[in-house]
């Protein structure tokens, strides 16, 4: 009596077996590391912020619009006002570029932001825009964090370079900025470490695997009842 021939579960599985495990050269470990980094590019990407949520409008505290300055009117306040330091004059130190001032005014009181031309021009008052609404180093409430999330997607050009990705990192809102980077980072390292690993242990068993079981598993060797 003829041997029976292997079903459609067990023809597959001998398939992989063959496929994956039997092969002399390092093309399974070749197969595994690229689907390993394509996962680590993926994920890394989402947690540096190229795939961005939401956000929820509302106020993001920037510094305070610059109000005009009174001119003194008599001698004693001129030279009064000569003397005094910048430190002594918060509003001539925190001025905000002419071109934003309505910017600042919107992100303080949670309002949709005006248009504005040329978001990338130096002259608009990019170092201010970095340093004092984009920067990740700022401190800011978790809602205030949600909101920048909010602006920084809706108005393209408000935020810049890496800036604009820690804030759009999925667990800025959360923990912050800083936090949310290193967390990635550790993320990432344990990731690649884990991929690295497991490569290492699939080139072990294949050798392990063929050594013992080269000859005995094969689908033809079973149809002739080996």
């Amino acid at each position: 009596m003829s041997a029976r021939r292997p079903g459609p579960l067990r023809a597959m599985r001998h398939s992989v077996v063959d496929t994956g495990l039997m092969r002399p050269d390092p093309w399974p470990e070749v197969v595994f590391g690229g689907m390993g980094a394509l996962l680590t590019l993926l994920i890394a990407a989402w947690l540096f912020g190229s795939f961005p949520g939401v956000g929820a409008r509302g106020p993001v505290e920037v510094i305070q619009v610059a109000e005009p300055e009174i001119q003194p009117t008599t001698d004693v306040e001129k030279a009064v006002d000569s003397r005094k330091t910048d430190a002594e004059n918060p509003t001539r130190v925190q001025s905000i570029p002419p071109k934003l001032q309505n910017v600042a005014r919107a992100l303080n009181s949670g309002q949709v932001l005006p248009q504005i031309e040329g978001w990338t021009d130096p002259g608009i008052g990019r170092d201010w825009l970095d340093s004092k609404v984009c920067s990740p180093i700022t401190t800011r409430s978790r809602a205030e964090r949600s909101s920048l999330v909010y602006y920084a997607t809706s108005q393209e050009g408000l935020c810049q370079g890496m800036n604009r990705q820690l804030i759009l990192a999925p667990m800025t809102p959360v923990i912050g900025p800083v936090a949310s980077m290193i967390v990635s980072l550790v993320i990432l390292t344990a990731l690649a470490f884990g991929l690295f690993v497991a490569a290492r242990f699939l080139r072990r068993v294949r050798l392990a695997y063929r050594r013992l079981y080269v000859s005995e598993h094969r689908a033809d060797h079973l149809e002739d009842g080996g």
